[in-house]
C-alpha cells in the first residue's frame, strides 16, 4: 500500500503541519496528495482551525468520546459545501483521518497546556521549624526592624539615574519599579522580607534591598549589603540578584550574598555562598560562573575565585545562631560588636588570634556569650559602657 493511502500516516502529516513540524520531503508528499484531490485542501483548513478544535475539545471534555466523535462528524457534516453524493464515499475517509488527527492535535494541545501549567507554577520555599523559630525570636528580641519606604514611578523615579548606574540595572527593571519598596536595616538589626512569589529573604544589619511589589516577566531585586535568600522555584522566570558588583542568577533555591567586606576575606567586594541548587555570577565586565552547593564564589577586584567551604556558618546565620569554627577571636569578636553595638580591645595580639570554635544563641543576652567565652577560653572581659576590653585571666 502507497504510503499516502494510509489514513494513520495521512493524518501524521497534517498533525505536523497544524504544529509547523512538517520536514522538507513530508511538506511536498502532502502536497502532491492535497493535489489529487479539491476536497483534501479543506480537510488541511479544518486541522488548522485551532478555534474550531477548540470547540471540539470542549464538546468532548463535557460528554463521551463516542458521542462526541458522533456530533463532531455531524457538525463537520453539516458545515461542508459538498453535495452529498460527494461526501458519502470519498476514496479515502476524510472523517477517519480528521478523527485521528484531530484527536492526536488535542491531545498534544491538552499536553502542552499541562506542561505550560507546571512551567510557569509557583512552589514558595519550605520555610523550615528552625527558620521559622529565628523569625519569632527575631521579632521578639526587637532586632526585626527595619526603614521601608515605598516608591512610586508615576510620580517619581524609583531609582535615580546614579543609583541605576551604580547598581548597574537596564530600563527594563526600573519599568517594573511602579510600585517598588526599598528595605533599610539599622547597624544591629535584621529584617525578613517575603517577596510577592514567595521568596523569603532575610537582610543582615546595615544592608538594603530594593524589589518590585509584583513580580513581571522576571524576578529581580536590588541588594547592597548582605542577605540569605530562600527562592520561590519557578521555572518560567528567572531570579536575579543585581549588586554593585556584579549579578547573581539564581537556577536554584537558597544561598547567601554578601558584599560587604568580611574578616577573612576583607578584599572581598562581591561573595557569594550555595547551599542548594545552582546559581552563576557574572562580574560587571567578565562572564558567568556556575557554582554548586558547598561552594563560594568571590569576586576580588576582576578576579574570581571559587572554593570549597563549610556551610554551618551561613546555615547557622539564618537559623538564628553565631556558629564559628576555628575563627580568629578578633574576627568573632568583630561579629559580636556589629551586632550588639560594642567596642573590643585586646590587651595583646596573642589573645586576638585565639581559635574560636562554639555555637551561640544570637538572641542571646550578650552578658551570656561573654561569659561562655570567658570560661572556655580563660579570658577576662573588662567592660565600660560600650568599651570591652580582653586580657587573660
Amino acid at each position: 500500500m502507497n504510503k499516502t493511502e494510509n489514513y494513520h500516516y495521512i493524518s501524521d502529516l497534517l498533525l505536523k503541519e497544524a504544529t509547523g513540524t512538517l520536514t522538507d520531503a513530508e511538506q511536498q508528499e502532502l502536497k502532491a496528495w492535497k493535489a489529487d484531490d479539491a476536497h483534501r485542501e479543506q480537510l488541511s483548513e479544518w486541522m488548522r482551525d485551532y478555534g474550531f478544535l477548540q470547540e471540539e475539545y470542549r464538546a468532548w471534555k463535557s460528554v463521551d468520546v463516542e458521542k462526541a466523535v458522533h456530533e463532531m462528524e455531524q457538525r463537520i457534516q453539516g458545515d461542508s459545501h459538498e453535495e452529498p453524493s460527494a461526501k458519502k464515499s470519498p476514496q479515502i475517509s476524510y472523517l477517519r483521518i480528521f478523527r485521528y488527527a484531530a484527536v492526536v492535535l488535542i491531545l498534544v494541545v491538552a499536553g502542552a497546556a499541562l506542561w505550560y501549567s507546571q512551567y510557569t507554577k509557583v512552589t514558595p520555599p519550605e520555610i523550615s521549624e528552625e527558620v521559622q523559630t529565628a523569625m519569632v525570636l527575631s521579632e521578639k528580641s526587637g532586632r526585626n526592624e527595619a526603614e521601608v519606604v515605598s516608591m512610586n514611578n508615576h510620580t517619581k523615579n524609583a531609582l535615580t539615574t546614579e543609583e541605576q548606574t551604580y547598581y548597574h540595572v537596564d530600563a527594563d527593571f526600573v519599568e517594573q519599579l511602579v510600585e517598588a519598596k526599598r528595605v533599610t536595616t539599622y547597624h544591629n538589626k535584621e529584617y525578613w522580607v517575603t517577596l510577592d512569589d514567595g521568596t523569603a529573604v532575610h537582610l543582615d544589619n546595615n544592608s538594603r534591598l530594593i524589589y518590585p511589589e509584583t513580580f513581571g516577566d522576571s524576578r529581580e531585586v536590588i541588594l547592597e549589603g548582605t542577605a540569605y535568600f530562600m527562592v520561590a522555584h519557578d521555572k518560567s522566570r528567572r531570579f536575579v540578584v543585581h549588586t554593585p558588583q556584579g549579578d547573581v542568577k539564581v537556577y536554584g533555591t537558597e544561598f547567601f550574598v554578601t558584599n560587604h567586606p568580611i574578616a577573612e576575606k576583607e578584599h572581598a567586594t562581591l561573595q557569594v555562598v550555595l547551599v542548594k541548587g545552582s546559581v552563576g555570577v557574572t562580574p560587571l565586565d567578565g562572564r558567568e560562573t556556575m557554582i554548586k552547593p558547598g561552594q563560594q564564589l568571590c569576586i576580588r577586584g576582576n578576579g574570581v575565585e571559587v572554593e570549597d567551604v563549610d556551610l554551618t556558618p551561613f546555615i547557622s546565620w539564618n537559623t538564628g545562631t553565631f556558629s564559628f569554627r576555628y575563627e580568629p577571636l578578633e574576627h568573632v569578636t568583630d561579629v559580636l560588636a556589629q551586632w550588639y553595638d560594642v567596642e573590643f580591645s585586646f590587651a595583646d595580639k596573642e589573645i586576638s588570634e585565639k581559635p574560636v570554635v562554639g555555637d551561640f544563641d544570637r538572641y542571646e543576652q550578650f552578658e551570656n556569650i561573654l561569659n561562655a567565652l570567658s570560661k572556655t577560653m580563660g579570658l577576662s572581659f573588662d567592660q565600660q559602657g560600650r568599651k570591652i576590653t580582653i586580657s587573660k585571666k
